[in-house]
């Protein structure tokens, strides 16, 4: 409504023969209301993707120590393994310059955790005492 109350008053300075100064607000109102549009294209595509993650069953895969999620358009994260395992939650991690940055809980987790690598276990021969 704030914008209806704008045309009206480029509308009176046009009946009012001060077309420069209309033209000037016609053009500041121009550029308030495609920047709304571009803010709404915005929203609506986060709005895409978290209705895509919460009505779609999830996946959940670890890899390398992180939590993600596979869907139909593809897998989504990382998200923090420490929030997820305290309390189910699918916190997106945000990368810096040597890992990984959990907005939440604060983590810093590696940006490519090593593999665990697993020693064959040996076997251990008893001795007879006899």
């Amino acid at each position: 409504m704030r914008d209806y109350a704008r045309f009206k008053e480029i509308d009176e300075l046009l009946s009012t023969g001060h077309p420069d100064e209309a033209k000037a607000r016609l053009r500041g109102l121009q550029a308030s209301v495609i920047a709304l549009h571009d803010e709404v294209d915005r929203l609506q595509a986060r709005i895409g993707s978290f209705e895509e993650m919460l009505s779609l069953p999830r996946t959940l895969v670890r890899e390398e120590g992180l939590v993600y999620v596979d869907t139909p358009s593809g897998r989504r994260g990382p998200f923090c393994p420490l929030c997820h395992d305290a309390e189910g939650s699918l916190i997106r991690l945000e990368k810096f310059a040597s890992g990984w940055w959990c907005p939440c809980c604060g983590a810093e987790l590696p940006l490519h955790a090593e593999p665990v690598r697993k020693e064959p276990a040996r076997i251990i021969q008893f001795r007879n005492k006899a």
